[in-house]
């Protein structure tokens, strides 16, 4: 399996319910300063509404995508801090999906899966983040008696972008830099994220000391927070 490092912040936290957190015997600790623990999280999926007044219009962003990997922000990418999101994802070829986040800052942190995503899932780990042709998913769903999180803009101010990352075999986490290069712009972040990931190696199901690289696609969607 593939280690992720997690960053001090973001632009989008993951928002747990804690009765949740607790059932699934998470640790809170105080690494996890980024995420915001919340009681009782009961709230509907976002509503379309428009843009922030003044909202900078937002640029689409070129990547590789062999697999028609379909990525988008619901209700829009203009938020407010504090606003709640869902995202809807399609692909022309199965795979496993990873959903990072690069905030204005040009962290990366992985948003998706995540430490409650993986231990509520009602059948195997491995394949919790698989995703098939003809069947968009969104995340969260939370219309699943399972999903215990929500996603909200906070801070970094800014432009910045959510990719979701498709590999042709099971990965759940990503080995993500803690500091990665400064970008000049959030195409080139974009960029450097995706050359980071294509030179990682996935290692065999079969043999956990064999490696080998994998398939991977890339989708990605700006979003403002002001």
């Amino acid at each position: 399996m593939i280690r992720s490092r997690q960053p001090s912040s973001f632009g989008l936290v993951l928002v747990f319910a804690l009765g949740a957190l607790l059932a699934a015997g998470q640790p809170l600790q105080a690494a996890d300063r980024s995420v915001t623990i919340l009681e009782g999280v009961e709230e509907p999926p976002p509503d379309a509404a428009p843009p922030p007044a003044g909202a900078a219009p937002l640029t689409a962003l070129k990547t590789e995508n062999p697999a028609g990997v379909v990525l988008n922000i619901l209700p829009n990418g203009n938020l407010h801090l504090g606003a709640q999101i869902a995202l809807t994802v399609s692909t022309q070829r199965p795979g496993f999906i990873v959903i990072v986040d690069i905030n204005a800052e040009g962290r990366w942190t992985q948003i998706y899966p995540n430490m409650l995503s993986l231990s509520r899932t009602a059948g195997d780990v491995a394949t919790a983040n698989l995703i098939r042709p003809g069947s968009p998913v969104t995340i969260p769903n939370l219309t699943s008696p399972l999903a215990r999180f929500v996603f909200k803009a906070d801070p970094p101010r800014g432009n910045g972008a959510i990719v979701a990352i498709l590999s042709d075999r099971p990965v759940q986490i990503i080995d993500l830099p803690e500091t990665p290069a400064s970008p000049t712009n959030l195409q080139a972040a974009v960029d450097a994220l995706a050359q980071s990931v294509i030179g990682l190696k996935i290692a065999s199901s079969k043999d956990a000391r064999s490696f080998s690289p994998g398939v991977w696609s890339f989708a990605a969607a700006p979003y403002t927070i002001e």
